[in-house]
């Protein structure tokens, strides 16, 4: 069943939606041409391959419910109390076709809370994959690893059953499916406090060794992109869980009031389009990252107007800022911008 919450939430999403799928696949498109899409890295299981079709699947699929609960709010319109309030009709005065097609659109919602958490708890797989390219260190045990794909595996299959466990009970089947979704982001946000201080320590960890200086500028990114992203995760559970717990209660003072569920409701929402955006940017932040080598990485310079070679080794308080990298057949030049 569609959620009252909010009469346009649905079409203010959806909107974002449209938006947001053809920026983020032309973003992706420009920094590797979908190389993490190819065939080759999606059957080796690769991260970033995972990462991305999860990222995909999970923005189409809540575009489309999010399309259909609007298509379904405006054809049923609105009813006037005799107060003149205008609300939402209720669902239990739509058409037999539009409950029908409500009930179908409730189980992609369950589909995308299913995917979201899941990708959510690998994100922190993602970041391993990350630190053991950028300095060569585990981010996450290999326990973690097996907890991670656990709580996945968890919400791949429970959040399905939500609608059939409370299909008899119409307050609940509104409510427990958003509940449920924000009270699994809990540990998302727990993980990600983590995460900020494990990163915190490489960086620290990095200063002073081959290309620190290179280095911590790509953990700092990546620091600072799961601090955002987070804080956006934060904003939009806060939201729904005071609204869904209002939900519960006889009164729903909170969820009556039109001002402040519209309020709660776009918080929610802005936070929810800056999730997509942020994940893009973590996922693929651009080709200026490929031409940070790391310390695994030898590399020749020549600096243009020295005779003298000199090598990756000898240059550790180089100022990168002012020169940039340009490619001959056997070797990399380094020249002043």
């Amino acid at each position: 069943m569609i959620s009252p919450q909010s009469d346009y939430s649905f079409l203010q999403r959806a909107v974002a939606g449209y938006f947001l799928l053809p920026w983020a696949a032309l973003h992706i498109y420009s920094v590797d041409k979908f190389d993490a899409l190819r065939w080759h890295r999606i059957r080796r299981a690769e991260v970033k391959s995972l990462m991305t079709i999860l990222f995909f699947i999970c923005l189409f699929t809540i575009t489309l419910y999010d399309s259909i609960a609007s298509y379904l709010k405006y054809k049923e319109g609105f009813i006037v109390l005799s107060n003149g309030q205008a609300l939402a009709k209720p669902t239990s005065m739509w058409s037999d076709e539009d409950m029908r097609l409500s009930n179908t659109d409730t189980y992609l919602l369950m589909t995308y809370f299913a995917i979201e958490n899941a990708g959510l708890f690998l994100l922190q797989n993602f970041w391993n994959y990350l630190t053991g390219t950028i300095v060569q260190k585990n981010f996450i045990e290999s326990a973690h690893f097996k907890v991670n794909y656990t709580f996945a595996l968890v919400a791949i299959i429970v959040f399905p059953l939500i609608p059939f466990v409370f299909r008899d009970n119409v307050l609940l089947s509104l409510v427990m499916p958003r509940l449920f979704a924000v009270t699994c982001n809990i540990p998302i946000i727990l993980y990600g406090i983590r995460a900020h201080y494990k990163f915190s320590q490489f960086i620290n960890e990095s200063k002073g060794v081959l290309d620190g200086q290179l280095i911590t500028s790509k953990l700092v990114y990546y620091r600072d992109m799961n601090t955002r992203f987070m804080t956006c995760i934060a904003l939009g559970t806060v939201s729904f869980f005071i609204l869904s717990i209002d939900g519960l209660t006889p009164e729903r003072r909170l969820n009556s009031n039109k001002f402040i569920s519209d309020l709660f409701a776009n918080i929610a929402n802005f936070a929810h389009t800056l999730d997509w955006i942020i994940l893009t940017f973590v996922f693929y932040p651009g080709n200026h990252f490929n031409l940070i080598p790391t310390s695994s990485t030898t590399i020749r310079f020549v600096i243009e107007g020295d005779n003298n070679a000199t090598s990756a080794t000898t240059l550790p308080a180089l100022n990168f800022e002012k020169y940039s990298l340009t490619e001959t057949s056997d070797e990399k030049k380094l020249g002043h911008v």
